[in-house]
């Protein structure tokens, strides 16, 4: 023996601290000024807070890399709306769709986002201010096929950028939420027909759409915007099940985006 403790506790808690560390460095060096980062895609601005290194590797690699394929997605939802429609942000996060969508929608527009973890729910609301936004309404709920209460998961390795209903070995930690069909709630509060859907809930996409059946056959529902997470889907689904769900009230994917281990679609519904 020569004293190595390899992969012992102490080993694994030092290189965690290790990276931690490396992270707080990189952000006192490149944080952007006054903690907010600004970017644009077509002809809309944006500006959005940067609290951790997670937010801000999001937007730098994530959105503002266009290998990714995120600002290709946005764009294709931007390109889609019309100024005075109505659009549904299901699992909003911090609100870098929302807010490009309530850019693009005008005054008269409206955007309802669904973000039920309270941190992020929080830093969405700063956003939309920090962009003079005042046509987005905020829900926090998270949205599913049936009302119930449930938890929330957080993914330490990513941070508070993914949050999932979805348990899997990585989540250490959760947030109690209320869960409830997004058709329930658009009676309960006399929402309008969304023109426009974007989901993005890892891995808990199949039912949030069961919960949005009478939304997605209304023939004012025209498009709908998907990320399937296929690694994170419940058993016995695949991509192909949403992909066909979707079909059912008549939507066609027109765009198909792939990113890493989720895949980003566009679906468009002809009338006619």
């Amino acid at each position: 023996m020569n004293g190595t403790i390899t992969g012992s506790p102490f080993n694994g808690l030092l290189i965690k601290a290790l990276k931690e560390s490396a992270k707080r460095i990189y952000m006192s060096l490149i944080r952007p000024w006054r903690g907010i980062e600004r970017m644009a895609i077509q002809e809309l601005e944006a500006s959005f807070y940067i609290k951790d290194y997670e937010q801000l590797h999001y937007l730098r690699h994530s959105i503002k890399n266009e290998e990714a394929n995120e600002s290709a997605f946005i764009g294709q939802i931007l390109s889609v709306l019309k100024r005075d429609d109505v659009a549904f942000d299901v699992g909003a996060n911090v609100g870098i769709h929302t807010v490009f969508m309530a850019k693009k929608v005008g005054g008269s527009g409206r955007v309802y986002a669904f973000e039920p973890e309270q941190y992020v729910a929080k830093m969405l609301g700063e956003n939309l201010k920090l962009n003079g936004l005042d046509n987005v309404v905020l829900f926090q709920v998270a949205l599913g096929a049936q009302k119930k209460e449930g938890e929330l998961y957080l993914d330490p390795k990513i941070g508070k950028g993914s949050l999932s209903l979805i348990k899997t070995a990585k989540n250490t930690a959760s947030q109690h939420v209320s869960i409830i069909p997004g058709d329930d709630l658009a009676q309960e509060e006399g929402l309008p027909i969304p023109n426009l859907i974007k989901i993005d809930v890892e891995g808990y996409e199949m039912s949030v759409l069961k919960g949005l059946k009478k939304t997605l056959a209304h023939k004012d529902c025209s498009c709908l915007c998907c990320e399937i997470h296929p690694f994170l889907l419940p058993a016995g689904f695949r991509q192909e099940d949403i992909m066909d769900y979707a079909g059912h009230f008549g939507f066609v994917p027109i765009s198909i985006y792939p990113r890493g281990l989720e895949t980003h679609v566009v679906f468009k519904k002809y009338s006619g």
